[in-house]
């Protein structure tokens, strides 16, 4: 037990003193695979930066009033969302989390095993390759363009980092080269990962997982044909199944009991990472929906809307002065879950020609998300509709996750329309045009100020 809290302490202690926020300050080194087994589990996803980016949010004046500068400067897009006094924390996050995978894979090889479970070693080592995978996904798309086949190669990204050195000093790699480092690390996670974890242990990549985060680069690449493929096959090899919200009927609501939904032992959740911020019902930065995002809910008959949201304070009895406050806190899964699977395989069939597989996928999603007698299904004549359909069924999905920033950047990468939107504060309007350098954010100044080979985004 002595041990397990000393490499604890190793984890909480790592710094943000070098130059990519990735230094170390414990004094306790790990040395078996047992040690990497646990120090893997320190190595997670939690993301707040985009959630109120997202023009799925909307916050009422007083709401932006009592929020934190970094969430009012997030929801007005502004320039930067962290002033170069105070490191990004989402930046220094994930790079700690990368240290902790460049650690792992480095050091695992040649590490004693004192359980002489060689399967452990190669599974730890499979985990913390697409570990560091996906902890990149997310940094190239939150800081760099959105990928495109004929400016990858000079689009600038993210520091790209697999060795552990705390005096290195590193430009920002290009989207391509990030997005191979993805691949490539997937590829070798393929061979050693399980085929399949317990659900406790969910927050690691099995090949379920592995298979659905490829899934979700060839979306992102717009290579459909491959995203289907390997949607396919983290469904056929996924040995949980979609929870029936309708078991939770007699439950009391979110407000008062917080449903497993998304959460470590839901049954849906193929690997487990957190869209985390200080926002619910009764906490923190408030979050609500946006008119057009709540006007796509069906109140009456949809179990997502009754358990997520809320409309009136539950200690007062008050309505919320913003209207529709999204409340799920801190349980979104981001990285793999089932139903995000069935909507990025409906969108590929879609996209493909395959109009009524797509509205086969969204339709078998929403019987597990409807009151049960009540009329779910949806159709659609073109695949041009079953694709409105199905990205309109990603928002009400995938809501407080911060993937429809992501999603609005893709689409138009892909050449489809989108719009242009407005915030109203105190009367200052704020826009977001499609083209706006504000979908990416800012290189961290913190970080900019230590390092001066990261170059800036044009704002």
């Amino acid at each position: 037990m002595k041990k397990i809290y000393f490499l604890l302490l190793l984890i909480i202690t790592i710094s943000c003193d070098s130059y990519l926020d990735v230094m170390p300050k414990g004094q306790v080194i790990p040395s078996t695979v047992e040690d990497y087994d646990l120090i893997l589990a320190a190595s997670s996803v939690s993301i707040s930066n985009s959630l109120f980016m997202d023009p799925d949010a909307s916050m009422p004046d007083e709401a932006i009033i009592a929020s934190s500068d970094r969430v009012r400067n997030a929801y007005l897009w502004a320039e930067n969302q962290y002033p170069v006094s105070i490191e990004d924390g989402n930046w220094s996050s994930l790079y700690k989390n990368i240290y902790i995978c460049n650690e792992i894979i480095e050091n695992i090889d040649g590490a004693k095993s004192i359980s002489g479970n060689e399967a452990l070693r190669n599974e730890v080592k499979g985990q913390a390759h697409a570990q560091r995978a996906h902890l990149y996904f997310w940094l190239v798309n939150m800081y760099g363009k959105h990928y495109n086949a004929s400016t990858k190669t000079s689009d600038l990204a993210v520091p790209m980092v697999v060795k552990n050195d705390i005096f290195q000093q590193l430009p920002r790699a290009t989207v391509a080269e990030i997005y191979n480092l993805i691949e490539s690390d997937l590829g070798i996670a393929k061979d050693l990962v399980p085929e399949n974890i317990i659900s406790s242990k969910n927050n690691r990549a099995s090949l379920s997982g592995v298979n659905a985060l490829l899934a979700k680069i060839s979306l992102f690449k717009g290579d459909f044909a491959d995203a289907l493929t390997y949607a396919d096959d983290a469904i056929s090899g996924f040995n949980g199944d979609f929870q029936d919200y309708n078991v939770w009927v007699s439950q009391d609501h979110f407000l008062y009991q917080s449903p497993p939904f998304n959460n470590v032992y839901d049954p849906e959740v193929i690997w487990y990472g957190v869209a985390s911020s200080f926002f619910g019902l009764m906490y923190g930065d408030e979050y609500y929906l946006s008119p057009s995002l709540d006007a796509l809910y069906d109140r009456s008959h949809d179990l997502r809307f009754a358990y997520w949201m809320g409309e009136v304070d539950p200690y007062t009895g008050n309505p919320f002065p913003g209207g529709t406050r999204y409340g799920n806190w801190w349980v979104k899964c981001i990285t793999a879950s089932l139903g995000e699977l069935y909507l990025i395989r409906a969108e590929c069939y879609a996209r493909t020609g395959e109009a009524g597989l797509a509205m086969d996928d969204v339709n078998l999603l929403r019987k597990f998300r409807f009151l049960a007698g009540s009329d779910y299904q949806l159709s659609a004549a073109t695949s041009l509709e079953a694709l409105q359909i199905v990205k309109e069924e990603r928002r009400r999905e995938l809501v407080g996750t911060g993937l429809y920033w992501f999603d609005l950047k893709r689409y138009h990468m892909y050449g489809d329309e989108i719009p242009t939107f407005t915030r109203i504060v105190n009367g200052q309007t704020y826009t977001l045009e499609p083209e706006s350098n504000r979908y990416m954010m800012a290189i961290p100044e913190f970080t900019r100020e230590m390092n001066p080979l990261l170059e800036q985004n044009p704002r």
